[in-house]
């Protein structure tokens, strides 16, 4: 049974557990780092060695039925792709609550470097992946791997007798492409580098949207340069708007006419049928001449929680970036007021009066390349993994980082974090589980391509600050709900429930996660144990499925953070189509 213990920060603790007068052997030393450090440890194989996820983590995806999808295609090797085109058999299911690893059917096309995006019934849509390696890519696709343009949905119930099902193809390739689902529950599939046979177009820019079962082609946009020596367009950092827009964080093409030396814009679709044009919006932050690492596909980026005291209000999150104050926002207003005029702002210039922006002193400002970002159920933001220099894992950045809500704005804790074992570079993965820890997997050592030798196959789960808390408990909820509806819950716990958090299901791959969103709501207790709060439009409540968290505070609003529940897997259901 759990025993609850205060243990001052820095010292050490032992323990052993008795089990029908059996005691254990002493246990290793757990040190805490501060109140606010939480833990790291590895996930051990049946025989206390590390766990290894051969199919190599560099596309992951938490499903509804509780586990982790983990799928590479090729495992960034091409002897194996060259070897056995045809058959790229690696994909497994991360089991969150036994911590162990099952071998399954995997795709038949080379999913390596896929987009992937839920659909509103909790399958996972994977479209596009690696048909050449550069060395073997003829012009005008030279110095970048060819995209496929083929399509397959993960059923996690396993519907028709396997898990992946192929779909309807794509009208091209896509390789490094980002699919992100709208609020209508359609998913868009944007970018990439297309395929072989496309011999006028290096990168794809063609719009098109999963439907489902078919795919409803927009167009062709100018916004991506289609040239093979454009300005980086790949993997680009995607999120669905307060009015159902699609908002680029990533920056579009410049302007026709406009100098080089001017900053291109971040920008915004519409999202109509046969409308392909982008409007500009965003530039950097003033007095910021370029978007740094921010421009490419190394750093991650996120929506901040949309809360229901705020109106739901959709702000951006960049970072990793070099610096101590060098994470960016931009807000994009609400439902019921959003934004035409979009700034980019520099964290500490939400209130420069009152909140320096810096990060914690153990990141130092260290620039973070292929790092992630995971929305935690206590309504906190964690920053994880990612080394200074690409090429080296000894300039890992083992520390996270945490940023949280304060009454003054969003600031980056400054308390001392437990360290993590493994380096986490290029292709790593990191992802909320049901429990409230936080999955990490994958990563090229040194970035290098090729075998199993240069591959990170050892999974590491930080526990948050909030684990080891007396958490609530979630009784009775609905497994599914519309918007517009009313959600009833019945909770226990040491202490009333102040907010219900829906985190949707995220995936995860190329330190991008489209997927991820929080969404905190208002509760009204109506009964002893008893909270009702009420789903917001599909504009905040994209379709699919959420885990929900039942949270109460503890201590000061900012300084100590929601206790979350465990979470209870929701499906969020779209209103039917006229």
């Amino acid at each position: 049974m759990p025993v609850d213990v205060d243990i001052p920060a820095r010292a050490k603790l032992n323990a052993r557990q008795e089990l029908c007068g059996v005691v254990s052997p002493i246990s290793r030393n757990y040190r805490a780092t501060s109140a606010r450090s939480g833990r790291w440890f590895r996930v051990e194989d049946e025989n206390g060695g590390n766990l290894l996820a051969r199919s190599f983590a560099i596309h992951a995806a938490l499903v509804h039925t509780g586990k982790i999808v983990i799928f590479s295609g090729d495992q960034h090797n091409r002897a194996q792709l060259v070897a056995n085109p045809q058959d790229i058999d690696h994909c497994e299911l991360f089991d969150c609550a036994t911590l162990t690893l099952e071998k399954i059917d995997a795709p038949t096309t080379d999913v390596f470097c896929s987009g992937h995006a839920f659909a509103p019934d909790g399958k996972l849509l994977v479209a596009g992946g690696t048909e050449k390696w550069l060395e073997d890519a003829a012009a005008p696709h030279g110095a970048h791997f060819s995209g496929l343009p083929y399509v397959w949905t993960f059923d996690p119930l396993k519907r028709r007798g396997r898990y992946w099902v192929r779909e309807e193809s794509m009208s091209g390739g896509r390789w490094y492409p980002t699919l992100i689902t709208r609020r209508n529950g359609a998913i868009l599939a944007l970018s990439g580098h297309t395929h072989q046979a496309d011999g006028a177009r290096h990168f794809n820019n063609t719009m098109e949207s999963w439907e489902p079962h078919f795919w409803r082609h927009h167009g062709e946009t100018p916004a991506i340069d289609t040239s093979e020596t454009p300005p980086p367009y790949l993997y680009p950092r995607l999120f669905s708007g307060p009015e159902g827009e699609v908002f680029s964080a990533t920056p579009i093409v410049a302007e026709e006419g406009v100098p080089s030396t001017v900053p291109r814009r971040s920008a915004s679709w519409s999202g109509g049928e046969k409308d392909v044009s982008w409007t500009r919006n965003g530039f950097p932050p003033p007095g910021t001449t370029s978007w740094g690492e921010y421009v490419d596909f190394y750093t991650p980026a996120t929506l901040l929680p949309l809360l229901e005291e705020e109106g739901f209000r959709f702000r951006v999150l960049r970072a990793g970036d070099t610096g101590a104050d060098s994470a960016w926002l931009i807000d994009l207003g609400t439902p019921e007021k959003p934004l035409d005029s979009l700034t980019w702002q520099r964290l500490r210039e939400q209130n420069p009066q009152k909140i320096t922006g810096n990060r914690s002193p153990q990141a130092n400002g260290r620039l973070r390349l292929n790092s992630n970002l995971v929305l935690l159920p206590s309504g906190e933001v964690l920053l994880c993994g990612g080394v200074t220099d690409g090429g080296n894992d000894d300039t890992a950045v083992r520390a996270p980082e945490l940023l949280i809500r304060t009454p003054d704005g969003w600031v980056w804790d400054q308390s001392s974090f437990s360290t993590a074992k493994f380096a986490r570079n290029y292709h790593s993965t990191a992802l909320l589980m049901p429990d409230g820890r936080v999955f990490t997997g994958g990563g090229n050592i040194g970035a290098k391509p090729g075998g199993e030798d240069v591959r990170r196959l050892e999974l590491e789960i930080y526990e948050p600050w909030y684990t080891c808390r007396r958490r609530p408990r979630i009784l009775n909820a609905p497994k599914a709900i519309a918007s517009g509806e009313k959600l009833e819950v019945d909770v226990r716990g040491p202490g009333p429930i102040t907010q219900l958090a829906l985190v949707r299901c995220g995936s995860a791959t190329h330190a991008f996660n489209s997927d991820q969103r929080y969404i905190g709501l208002n509760v009204t207790s109506t009964a002893p144990g008893h909270y009702e709060a009420r789903i917001p439009k599909q504009a905040v409540a994209i379709p699919g499925y959420y885990l929900l968290f039942a949270c109460m505070q503890e201590g000061d609003v900012g300084k100590e953070g929601l206790v979350p529940s465990k979470g209870l897997f929701i499906c969020i259901k779209p209103k039917p189509r006229a």
